[in-house]
């Protein structure tokens, strides 16, 4: 028999969703030399939606219309990150689950940040991000609270001197089986570093493998 959400658990989701939206009012647009936070809109009038929706809420990656953020790179020309519903699916795995003393590889826009942050259950969070630029640009924005440290480092390089209740590795911008392999190469370095009963988990790792395995 298929199992649904609970109540409290949809209400919850709803609320954190609606909270990751509403992020983008924290931003002002700004560029760098590579990369730019910029600022978008979805009109309804644009939006092609479905007649059915999911039986599922959980799984409803559909746009909305309303304001937007995203980080660019200029370089790639392609988006990094955004606060788009789909974001915020992929990486709800990480805000429920996250807590204790928490390893973040990839800093993007930090709105998981923001969001784990405000956890009482999350006494610490170190993030890895690769690119100074993105934490400078991210920096000029927000203000994070006491919990967050943020290091300039690569996570493939990252020397962690401590172990941690939570690792999320988020530093890939696409889905494709590519992926996979790296998160299995950051899964092997950091299994030391992860306490006992703690949480590991890769940014669309389960799309990845379906990608590599062509279904």
């Amino acid at each position: 028999m298929k199992e649904y959400p609970k109540i409290e658990e949809l209400l919850e989701y709803s609320n954190d969703k609606q909270a990751f939206k509403s992020l983008s009012s924290r931003f002002s647009q700004c560029n760098g030399e590579r990369f730019s936070i910029m600022k978008f809109r979805i009109e309804k009038s644009a939006l092609e939606r479905a007649n059915t929706r999911p039986a599922n809420p959980l799984v409803d990656r559909t746009l909305e219309p309303g304001e937007y953020v995203k980080l660019y790179d200029e370089n790639l020309e392609r988006t990094i990150m955004s606060n788009s519903p789909m974001e915020f699916y992929t990486n709800y795995e990480f805000i429920k689950k996250c807590r204790g003393d928490v390893l973040i590889g990839g800093l993007g826009l930090g709105l998981v940040v923001l969001l784990a942050e405000k956890k009482p259950e999350v006494k610490s969070i170190t993030v890895a991000e690769k690119h100074l630029e993105i934490i400078r640009l991210v920096a000029s924005q927000i203000i994070f609270n006491s919990k967050v440290l943020i290091e300039h480092s690569d996570i493939f390089n990252f020397a962690s001197q401590r172990r941690y209740d939570t690792i999320y590795f988020d530093i890939w911008d696409d889905v494709c089986a590519a992926n996979y392999d790296e998160m299995k190469r950051l899964r092997g370095k950091y299994a030391g570093y992860l306490n006992d009963g703690g949480w590991m988990g890769c940014w669309s790792e389960d799309e990845c493998i379906k990608a590599g395995s062509g279904f």
